[in-house]
């Protein structure tokens, strides 16, 4: 979990970067990740989108197949 007082743009690196350890230290072959649904809150699904990007990013610089 990322800290609430963070710039939304620290809070996507620290994601970005957690992901980059996990897939170095265990190297998948593969990553899936799921759809961000649209729910009651607007705000909270495009945040949930910018962490999915994230993720997404990650898993490409490290040419991994990517599920969705």
């Amino acid at each position: 979990r990322t800290s609430s007082d963070e710039a939304l743009a620290v809070r996507i690196r620290e994601i970005y970067d957690a992901v980059v350890e996990l897939i170095e230290r265990h190297r998948p072959g593969a990553v899936s990740v799921e759809d961000v649904f649209h729910g009651k809150n607007a705000r909270s699904a495009l945040k949930l989108g910018h962490a999915r990007g994230a993720i997404l990013l990650a898993a490409a610089h490290h040419d991994l197949i990517i599920a969705e």
